[in-house]
């Protein structure tokens, strides 16, 4: 009886497994029959470059372009004072996600907003600005700031 079970699950083993096939090798590649009607070298290019260098004298200055840029909007983000706040936390929030603060500046900030009502952080362009307000409110336990036009 042991031999029958040791058939059916050597039978059941081997059903799962698949078969294996010799492929037979594969046709040559060839080259594309397809051709460009433009052909592509460089040699062109450079040779006007020699010939313009060559004519220092007919050569037409570079014009400089003119662009108009628009300052971006700047943002004062400032830290809303609290009595809940435990002030180790909130100096560590301030250094972990305001650049280029270090733990004198953030206990300024703190000082100030736990005294004034509100401690400015820095000014920064709007995105920057808005990403600092987030990072502060999803702080556990959470930190209030806002955020105002300059």
């Amino acid at each position: 009886m042991s031999a029958t079970i040791r058939r059916v699950n050597m039978q059941q083993q081997t059903a799962h497994r698949s078969p294996t096939v010799a492929l037979a090798p594969g046709s040559k590649v060839g080259k594309a029959k397809v051709q460009l009607q433009k052909s592509l070298s460089l040699a062109q290019p450079k040779e006007e470059a020699q010939k313009a260098a060559t004519d220092g004298a007919k050569a037409k200055p570079k014009q400089r372009r003119v662009t108009e840029s628009e300052d971006c909007p700047m943002y004062k983000v400032l830290l809303l004072g609290d009595e809940g706040y435990e002030r180790e936390h909130v100096i560590m929030a301030i250094q972990d996600i305001i650049p280029e603060t270090d733990n004198k500046k953030s206990t300024e900030i703190f000082e100030e907003a736990q005294k004034t009502g509100t401690g400015m952080c820095g000014v920064f362009p709007e995105e920057h600005a808005e990403l600092y307000v987030q990072q502060f409110t999803r702080c556990e336990p959470m930190i209030y700031a806002d955020m105002e036009e300059e």
